[in-house]
C-alpha cells in the first residue's frame, strides 16, 4: 500500500461512490490519525459513511463487490491495534466474514473466531476446530504424563502385517531364538543405523538418494551398549535378480562395507526350510565369521 496517500474531500466520496474500497482503506490503514484526529467533520463523515456501505455490502447475501479478504485484514488490524476503532457490532461483521473467507483453513479461520466468539459462525468454526484436536486420554499418571489419541478414526482397517511372507517371519523368529539375550529388529531404515554424514562422501549421488529411504531387513541389536547394532541381514528371493534390484543390492552391500559392517545375505535354494535350518544356519555363520 501507498503510504503517502493524497486525499480531498471529493476523491473520497468519488471512491465511495465506486466501492473503490482499496483506496478508501489505504486511506484508513496507511493515515489513520488524519482520518481520527484531523478535525475534519466532512472527512470523518465521508469515512463513516465508507464503513456503512462497505459493512452494507459484507451483510449481503450476494457476491461481495470487490471486497477482499485484504480489505477484511487491514480494518481487523487497524481495531486490534486500536489505531482505527470499530463499533463491536461492525467489528463482528468484519470477523464473521474473514471466518467465512478461510473456512479451508481451519486454523486461520478460528484465529480470527475467537475474537467475536457469539456469533454463530465463530462458535460454530471453534467447535469444529476443537473437536479435531487430539483428545486427552484419562490416567493414573496425569500429573507427570500427558497421554493424546487421535479422533475422528474412520471404520476402516488399512494395516498390514509386519512381515511380507512366511519366510520373512520364520527368519525373524530365528534370530530371535539365536540371540535371546539381543534385541532383533526387522525393516530398519538405514538411516537409523549408519552415522550419513561419516560415509556421504565415500557415496554417489544415487547411493546417498537410497541410503535415506532404504532399509535392513533384520538387525540384531546390544542392548546392553545402547542399542548398538552388531548384525546385519537380509533375507534374498527370486525378485533380487532382476537388473533394477541387482543394483539397488549394490548400493546396500557397499554403504554397509563403506561403514565397516558386514551384511549377511540369505537365500532360500530349497522350499523346504524351516525355522530350525535357519538357526543352525545362523549360529554356524556367525561361528566362522
Amino acid at each position: 500500500m501507498d503510504t503517502n496517500i493524497k486525499y480531498n474531500r471529493e476523491t473520497i466520496f468519488q471512491w465511495i461512490y465506486k466501492k473503490d474500497w482499496d483506496n478508501l482503506i489505504q486511506l484508513i490503514y496507511n493515515q489513520p490519525k488524519v482520518v481520527t484526529e484531523s478535525g475534519d467533520e466532512i472527512l470523518k463523515t465521508a469515512v463513516e459513511t465508507f464503513l456503512r456501505q462497505f459493512l452494507t455490502e459484507l451483510k449481503t447475501e450476494t457476491p461481495k463487490a470487490d471486497i477482499k479478504p485484504l480489505h477484511l485484514h487491514a480494518l481487523f488490524t487497524l481495531h486490534r491495534t486500536e489505531q482505527f476503532l470499530l463499533q463491536e457490532d461492525d467489528l463482528g461483521v468484519i470477523v464473521v466474514e474473514l471466518v467465512r473467507c478461510y473456512q479451508e483453513d481451519i486454523e486461520q479461520a478460528v484465529r480470527y473466531a475467537r475474537y467475536f466468539p457469539k456469533a454463530q459462525l465463530c462458535a460454530d468454526t471453534i467447535k469444529r476446530y476443537e473437536e479435531s484436536l487430539p483428545k486427552a486420554v484419562s490416567h493414573s499418571q496425569n500429573k507427570i504424563l500427558r497421554v493424546i489419541e487421535n479422533i475422528q478414526i474412520e471404520n476402516n482397517d488399512y494395516t498390514k502385517p509386519l512381515f511380507n511372507s512366511p519366510q520373512e517371519s520364520d527368519f525373524f523368529q530365528a534370530l530371535r531364538q539365536v540371540f535371546p539375550r539381543y534385541d532383533v529388529y526387522p525393516n530398519v531404515g538405514l538411516s537409523s543405523l549408519i552415522n550419513y554424514e561419516n560415509i556421504k562422501k565415500r557415496l554417489s549421488t544415487e547411493e546417498r538418494e537410497y541410503f535415506l529411504k532404504s532399509h535392513v531387513d533384520c538387525v540384531v541389536f546390544d542392548q546392553f551398549r545402547g542399542y548398538k547394532p552388531i548384525y546385519f541381514f537380509e533375507l534374498d528371493s527370486s525378485f533380487h535378480d532382476t537388473p533394477e534390484q541387482k543394483v539397488k543390492d549394490g548400493y546396500k552391500n557397499k554403504i554397509l562395507a563403506v561403514a565397516g559392517q558386514k551384511l549377511y545375505r540369505i537365500r532360500k535354494v530349497s522350499p523346504q526350510v524351516t525355522i530350525q535350518n535357519f538357526m543352525l544356519m545362523i549360529r554356524e555363520v556367525l561361528d566362522e565369521s
